[in-house]
Order: C-alpha cells, then structure tokens, then sequence
C-alpha cells in the first residue's frame, strides 16, 4: 500500500457498542456527502461495495467457468481491501493469533465448494498471507439466510463449535498470550447484531480464549433499515405542531424494537396506503361489517434521533391478522448444496482452502 492510500483510513476508532470486547472499525462505509448525490463511499467503502455489489453476484457456478477477467478483478479488489485492512490493523496495534470470518450463510469454502461466494471468507485468506498467521472458516456458522444488514437476527441464527489449537500452540503463538486471540473479522458494523452475538457464542465455547473484533467499516447513515411487522396503535389519525397528519404503528416482531411506535407522516408516499386502512375500519364499524380489524404491515425502520424510530417504506399491502409465528427471513434464488450442514463440527488449526 502506498503513503496516500494509508492516509486514506482518516477514522479509525473503537465500537463503543460492542462493550465487552476489543472492537474497532477502520473508516465509515459512507462519509462526505455530495449535492445532489448523498453520502459518497470512502476508500475502503468503495472495496466493500465493488466486492459485495458488482463481482460477487457474478460469482455462479460451475466456478471453474468463470471468466478470467472476472476472477482477476476480485482478486485484485479483495487485495487492495486487504491492504487496507493490513494498515489498519498496523495503527491500531491489535494483537491476536488467527483470523476468523464473520459468520455468512453457506460460504463457498475447501469443506463446502459448491457454496456461495462470500468475500470475507476469502478476505481472511489473503490476511493470513500477508501477516503470516492461520485462520478458521469451520468454529462460527449462519443457520439460515436472514439477514442482519436488513432483518432482526438473533442468537437462534448463528451457532459455534469449540476450536481445537495444536499442542506446540505457545511455541507459535504470534501473542505469546496465556489466552489464545482470535480476531473476527467483518465488512460492515451497523447496529453490531452479528457481532455481539458471535463474540458471545464463540466465548461461551472457548472460555479459555479471547476474541477480538474488527470492522472494515461502519455505517455512518444507518443502513438499509430493519424489516418489522407493524399494526395500528391507534385507529385514529394524529396531529404534530406543525400542522402534519401522522399515524401511529407499533411493532409486533420479535426482537429489540417490538412495542415501539413509528409516526408516518402525511408527506410520506405510502401514508394514503394506511389511511385508507383507517378509513375502511371506521366505515366497517359504523355499518357494523365484519372485517380484519387489525390488519399487519411489513415496513423497513431506522433508528432516528432522539430515540425515536423513523419509518423507511412499505413492504407489501396489509395483510389479515395471522396466527403463523412471524418469518422475517428474506428469500433467495438458491438451494444450498445438498450436503451441506451448518452444524457446529471440531476446527483443525489451520484450513487449507484458497480463494480463485
């Protein structure tokens, strides 16, 4: 890496979120925001973007049939991501044994070589070339496809195994620590759902070791939103001191915003949607019809200021009350491979598997 390419990380810092770890991320995924554009990726950002958004989607199988153009220009991205992150690491000091990747749902890997291909489980083995120390793929493991970036997960989504070290391991060890460090490394921190639910589970299995955390970047503008489901808290509409219409929704889902309220105002888009619900209850009650009086919705949230929760769109159409439990669970276009397990199994020290 280059003099101006490490003068390019300008906010490294720790994650205040993750209280009961070492945790630092490297720069914001957005920073500086241009007219008429909005935020502009940094450096690293952009990486992140060029991997996750235009050459990991084009990574189909059969992969021995990819193009070679395509191959070289992940390739090259994935090590100027690692440079990046290499400088990072060098200024902040951290210091830990072996690398491991951030839990993904069925990642391409020696041990599952039909999966998906996931940059971080690849970013982890060019790191571990540069900085010469091992890595494990096999000791965190995604259940399932939801999503943290946009759905609620918790720690029935993820699961942990015990990791195995050689008996020479104080003879090797890169920290001469008496507690073996491992780093989990991700992409992107936004709210840190997956990474505290990582670090504990991998704690909780290794007691004897310390784990560490590092984000390449964070999310300056919180994200894409979170997918609830949501009903009327009110079947009346509200008005602010500025004259605005607004409804009230409470969240019903699982998870750490169910039972808070989001104000939809009525400059929003999707306000006459709920008015309408409004208007179809209270025309039902008046001529006593009866109908779903507590339709749900799926809507995206973010976290606004103030504590307050800011709604950011609308789904699908309401839908009748149902007794299902709630599936937040995104869905994709893939079947997993047919022999793949993500069932916790013992680690070996070293893995072997390599990216294109």
């Amino acid at each position: 890496m280059t003099a101006n390419q490490a003068e390019k990380l300008k906010h490294i810092h720790p994650i205040e979120e993750l209280t009961d770890f070492e945790a630092y991320y490297l720069d914001w995924y957005k920073d500086k925001i241009i007219e008429d554009r909005g935020p502009e990726h940094t450096d690293i950002g952009k990486c992140i973007y060029q991997l996750k958004y235009v050459y990991t989607p084009q990574m189909r199988q059969p992969y021995s049939d990819l193009p070679k153009w395509l191959k070289k220009a992940y390739m090259e991205e994935l090590i100027k991501l690692a440079d990046f992150v290499v400088q990072g690491l060098k200024e902040i000091d951290l210091a830990f044994d072996f690398i491991i990747p951030a839990p993904s749902f069925n990642p391409r890997t020696a041990f599952n070589p039909h999966g998906q291909v996931k940059f971080i489980y690849d970013l982890v083995n060019v790191l571990s070339a540069k900085l010469r120390v091992p890595y494990h793929k096999r000791c965190l493991f995604k259940k399932d496809n939801v999503t943290a970036k946009d759905s609620m997960v918790s720690s029935e989504n993820f699961a942990a195994s015990s990791i195995r070290l050689p008996k020479n391991f104080s003879n090797n060890s890169r920290t001469g620590s008496a507690q073996p460090i491992g780093l989990v490394i991700d992409d992107l921190f936004e709210r840190g759902d997956t990474a505290k639910i990582s670090l504990g589970l991998l704690k909780a299995k290794n007691p004897g070791m310390q784990f560490k955390f590092l984000s390449c970047t964070k999310n300056k503008y919180h994200g894409l939103g979170k997918k609830v489901q949501v009903k009327f808290s009110s079947f009346q509409e509200f008005t602010a001191k500025n004259g605005s219409q607004f409804i009230k929704l409470k969240v019903v889902s699982p998870g750490e915003f169910q039972g808070k309220v989001v104000r939809v105002f009525s400059d929003n888009a999707d306000y006459d949607i709920f008015k309408e619900q409004l208007v179809s209850h209270h025309t039902n009650s008046y001529n006593n019809i009866s109908s779903p009086v507590d339709p749900t919705f799926n809507i995206k949230i973010k976290e606004g200021k103030a504590g307050y929760i800011d709604f950011f769109g609308l789904l699908d159409s309401p839908q009748e009350v149902s007794d299902q439990p709630l599936d937040l669970a995104p869905h994709f276009d893939f079947n997993p491979a047919p022999n793949f397990d993500p069932a916790p199994i013992p680690d070996p020290y070293f893995d072997f598997d390599l990216p294109f």
